[in-house]
């Protein structure tokens, strides 16, 4: 049968503290708490402080420490709360850990951290991994799926946008998609503004184009000039009124390739979080008009590591020169 070692208790830290500031050896403090010298001295050596010393306070702290290593999120409680918290919001691991920096919170995380926190036992007990983008147990991207693309007449290919808006420096430059739901009768429109990742919807009556037309227009006419450049699809023949789009609204159109509809990436991105509020197999009549405002804040309000952390109402309202209320 093997030998059984035992942590020191808090009491023999004291007495080992005490003796060793009268001048007692290790062997005799050992004799004294029935201990091994070799036990006392590694104690010493483990537990000491960065000047030198040894106390029996820090000496428990760093032992406390060693006994448990798991994820900070689940050691420090404040921090874990404030992270189940920004993730039941929806936000990225990535999200929290840039914004804590740049609210220079003392108490921090890595998204690594998080996102180790959320697939932990604890975190998937508390189901931390289905407050992510993708929602899965595991880490890791599915398999795409081959996209289906369409004719459209008259249209301007996505090689042919400017640079400017290829490389997101130029305010105003737009992407369009379509949110379809379980009975496909009542489709949702969205868009979103590619440097400022700004993103604005509205609910069709239908799937003609005519309607899909009708709702950009909606969007997208009151804005100022300045912020109406261009705006790209897909290859859906919702969009294949691009022209009256373009005439109404003073926007450039362009489309992407077939079967590329990850050219216009940006509004995908914006799709695929509003999908964690507005699944495909609810249809969209379930839901009235404030729960497609309230997930569209919730999108336009969540911070971005591309923008600085910022959050794109504040960027975009920045780049129209309209002030935020408190």
């Amino acid at each position: 049968m093997g030998t059984e070692y035992t942590h020191l208790q808090p009491s023999e830290r004291e007495h080992l503290c005490q003796r060793r500031i009268e001048g007692a050896s290790l062997r005799t403090i050992g004799r004294e708490l029935g201990r091994d010298p070799g036990t006392l001295s590694r104690e010493v050596a483990r537990n000491r402080r960065r000047s030198g010393g040894y106390w029996p306070e820090a000496a428990e702290r760093k032992a406390r420490a060693r006994r448990f290593r798991g994820n900070r999120c689940e050691r420090d409680a404040a921090l874990g709360a404030y992270v189940r918290e920004r993730l039941d919001l929806g936000w990225s691991p990535q999200q929290i850990a840039g914004r804590m920096r740049y609210e220079g919170r003392g108490q921090s995380a890595s998204h690594e951290t998080i996102y180790r926190y959320a697939y932990r036992p604890q975190g998937k007990k508390l189901r931390l991994h289905r407050c992510l983008w993708r929602g899965k147990a595991r880490r890791g991207c599915r398999a795409a799926k081959r996209p289906r693309g369409s004719r459209i007449p008259n249209r301007r290919s996505i090689h042919d946008r400017p640079e400017a808006a290829n490389d997101r420096s130029e305010f105003g430059h737009w992407e369009g998609d379509s949110m379809d739901f379980r009975t496909q009768k009542r489709p949702m429109l969205t868009v979103t503004e590619r440097q400022t990742r700004f993103a604005l919807a509205a609910e069709r009556l239908d799937r003609t184009a005519e309607a899909a037309s009708a709702a950009q227009i909606r969007l997208l006419a009151a804005l100022p000039p300045h912020a109406r450049r261009s705006i790209t699809y897909d290859q859906g023949s919702e969009f294949a009124g691009h022209e009256q789009v373009a005439e109404a609204t003073g926007l450039t159109t362009y489309f992407c390739d077939p079967h590329a509809p990850w050219q216009r990436g940006a509004i995908e991105n914006v799709n695929r979080w509003l999908r964690r509020d507005l699944p495909r197999k609810i249809p969209l009549e379930h839901y009235a008009a404030e729960d497609l405002d309230d997930a569209l804040w919730l999108y336009n309000t969540t911070p971005r590591k591309c923008l600085g952390y910022r959050t794109p109402l504040e960027v975009f309202s920045e780049k129209l020169g309209v002030a935020l209320a408190d």
